[in-house]
């Protein structure tokens, strides 16, 4: 946004962070929220469980500020951990990913396996044959070992 833009646009905000911040969240990022860090329910709780292990475990891509994909690879792991483990990992995840779609506005699963997939590896994952879901399989396996260790 260049200089004369943000002018316009300076007197419908109290604050020079004001700006920043609606320009922050047009560019498609979200802002940690005091909320966030203070999380008491129990399903943000596992949610937050279920990130930290992902970030530890998924390449520093921008998964994490683009919410659309942050909520799409935090769903479909909350599913797949929902589901009975005695499953093949690889259903497991197919099962996850069509509830996620379901349950969300993404409008196909291909969407879903690519923000699952090439998306979350691709410049950061040397991933042999382009098997983007088998490397997602792997990082879901890893996640799932992580929570069950820690209880």
């Amino acid at each position: 946004m260049t200089k004369e833009a943000l002018n316009e646009l300076g007197g419908t905000f109290d604050t020079p962070d004001d700006v920043i911040q609606r320009l922050i969240k047009e560019a498609g990022y979200e802002l940690p929220s005091e909320t966030d860090e203070q999380q008491t329910g129990t399903t943000d709780r596992e949610q937050s469980r279920i990130k930290k292990a992902l970030v530890n475990r998924l390449p520093q891509s921008d998964w994490l500020n683009t919410r659309k994909q942050r909520d799409v690879v935090i769903g479909v792991t909350e599913r797949y951990l929902e589901l009975p483990s005695d499953m093949a990992t690889g259903e497991r995840r197919r099962q996850a990913q069509k509830y996620v779609l379901d349950n969300s506005d993404v409008e196909n699963i291909q969407t879903i396996q690519d923000q699952c997939g090439r998306r979350l590896f691709d410049g950061y994952t040397n991933v042999p044959g382009n098997r983007w879901t088998d490397e997602f399989d792997r990082v879901l396996e890893d996640v799932e070992a992580r929570l069950t260790d820690e209880e």
